[in-house]
């Protein structure tokens, strides 16, 4: 039984949300709330004082998010406005027609991109 307060949020959010009672944005700032009240009074698990520290910690990983999706915006701009997906695409073309062969191509570039990036 002490493990069930805490599917709650989930509850807001599906049944909040499904039933029209209110939008995915209030149901996910009523969750955070329910959570803080369980985290603080319930489990007290942190205390008021650690709240100052995990909300500093909560904006600066939020800035680096909507800083990379922002940078990301204006890569994807400049890549399209110099045509980059259609040179891609005539490179692609010009090694294989056959579509199973480019999908290869791509997915083999990916894992390397991705085994790789560290």
């Amino acid at each position: 039984m002490d493990g069930y307060p805490q599917y709650f949020p989930d509850y807001f959010n599906y049944g909040g949300v499904l039933s029209g009672i209110f939008t995915p944005t209030e149901a996910s700032a009523i969750a955070v709330i329910y959570t803080l009240f369980l985290a603080l009074v319930l489990y007290r698990e942190i205390s008021v004082k650690d709240l100052p520290k995990i909300f500093l910690e909560s904006v600066i990983t939020t800035a680096i998010v909507l800083l990379l999706i922002g940078s990301s915006m204006g890569m994807s701009w400049a890549m399209s406005n110099a045509d980059v997906p259609f040179l891609i695409l005539d490179l692609l073309n010009t090694i294989s027609d056959n579509p199973i062969i480019i999908l290869l191509i791509i997915n083999i570039i990916l894992l390397i991109i991705g085994t790789l990036w560290i």
